[in-house]
């Protein structure tokens, strides 16, 4: 049985901002004899990013070291669009930025796509 998520994707979605990696935009002109690549901006999307197991905490791992601190946080994104590995996905209400590491194929019976997905962030640096 083939299924329709788009409407729960609508529901229970968050903003987003989908960014395709460089290598993924062929497209572009030629500028004084050298190609530039057309700049792609992002897409905004309303979809499911969710922590992939049943404790916030074990989705989010601190690590301190001599320079700082690095966040390492794992998700889920439940997404209509397919999208290559390393695509840079945005949560628009924290900025957290994660990228596609692994896609979960769905296709047998759904129109939707179930990204596993990676982010880091670095702060908190000392002098």
């Amino acid at each position: 049985m083939y299924e329709d998520f788009s409407d729960m994707l609508e529901e229970f979605g968050i903003p987003l901002l989908v960014t395709l990696p460089d290598s993924e935009h062929p497209a572009g002109h030629t500028e004084h004899g050298t190609w530039v690549p057309d700049v792609v901006p992002p897409t905004e999307v309303t979809e499911p990013l969710i922590v992939p197991s049943s404790s916030a905490l074990q989705s989010e791992q601190v690590h301190y070291g001599e320079g700082g601190k690095t966040t390492s946080y794992d998700a889920l994104w439940y997404s209509e669009l397919d999208v290559p590995d390393d695509t840079a996905v945005q949560n628009k209400r924290n900025g957290h930025i994660f990228k596609v590491n692994y896609q979960r194929d769905l296709s047998d019976y759904s129109d939707v796509h179930c990204y596993e997905m990676r982010g880091v962030s670095n702060h908190g640096q000392q002098k």
